[in-house]
């Protein structure tokens, strides 16, 4: 997976005298590739430096390169992390256990950006009081790169279903509750995606545009999980054909899309994407209403 993650700056501490103490780690339970780092013999609190992420600092055109290369390979182990516009952290050659750390949609430990000696570097920080022998996890705040959406299997009761989207809000309990309650008040919970048909869905999910739950639409688009309003997407009536949500459709040409505004439902080929999408302090993708002006560089196609 890539991991474009969403960086913090210095939110829990001051200046530092003196670089911190790594603390302890281990890792342990191999899943695949996958390794689980877990702090050892002490207790964690909010703001206590756990790694740094190293790798290999490479430049734009570099990280293409190495992204096509995995791409063609199938191979779907990416450890890329942005630093700013011009350079990026590739952990998959020359990483430390800091590339092993799993996502969760509810994590326990967050990146942040340092400035060390004029440079900027990256570190894994405690947000939640974690007792010895817990697993580690943070917000991968994944950026597609490529066709496919990375399902996300972390069971946190906020999973959004797949890597880099919007935790919900709702859990599991909750919403059947609202399916019984659909029923009782004589409302049919529908879901029809996979019969190639739009689904609509009562009073369930969040709107993607405007946060709000109601009655929403689902875009058929097979890797899409979002979700709308009617009103929001100037639909009077559900469609009684497949629909697909306006982010996968170039503003300018209507072509198929390669990126997206991570904000409102802007979106565009890459013949539109330069100068039309920008990275915001945040490293996320944002459109000319919502950018504060990062230049951006177009990759990939969605399906």
């Amino acid at each position: 997976m890539c991991m474009n993650f969403d960086l913090k700056l210095e939110s829990c501490l001051d200046e530092l005298e003196k670089p911190p103490m790594y603390v302890k780690i281990k890792s342990n339970k191999p899943v695949g590739n996958v390794r689980m780092l877990e702090p050892d013999h002490s207790n964690l609190t909010p703001c206590d430096f756990i790694i740094e992420y190293v790798g290999e600092v490479i430049d734009e055109s570099e990280y293409k390169h190495r992204i096509d290369n995995k791409h063609n390979e199938k191979d779907q182990n990416f450890y890329f992390l942005t630093i700013d516009k011009d350079r990026m952290i590739d952990a998959g050659p020359k990483g430390n256990f800091a590339r092993f750390m799993n996502h969760s949609c509810q994590p326990n430990c967050e990146t942040q950006k340092w400035t060390v000696n004029g440079d900027t570097r990256v570190g894994l920080f405690a947000i939640d009081d974690i007792p010895a022998n817990s697993e580690l996890t943070f917000n991968y705040n994944l950026q597609c790169v490529g066709p496919d959406k990375k399902p996300c299997m972390c069971g946190a009761p906020n999973c959004s279903g797949y890597i880099g989207s919007k935790a919900t809000k709702l859990v599991e309990d909750d919403k059947k509750k609202l399916r019984t309650d659909l029923t009782k008040s004589g409302k049919k919970w529908k879901n029809r995606r996979g019969g190639g048909l739009s689904a609509w869905k009562m009073g369930v999910e969040e709107c993607f545009l405007c946060g709000k739950s109601g009655d929403l639409i689902d875009c058929c688009n097979k890797t899409c999980p979002k979700s709308y309003h009617l009103e929001c997407v100037d639909l009077k009536k559900p469609p009684k054909e497949r629909w697909i949500c306006p982010w996968h459709c170039c503003d300018v040409c209507e072509k198929r899309t390669s990126q997206r505004c991570s904000v409102c439902t802007s979106a565009f080929c890459p013949a539109h994407s330069d100068g039309n999408l920008h990275l915001d302090s945040n490293q996320s993708l944002v459109c000319n209403k919502h950018s504060k002006a990062l230049p951006f560089y177009p990759l990939g196609f969605d399906d």
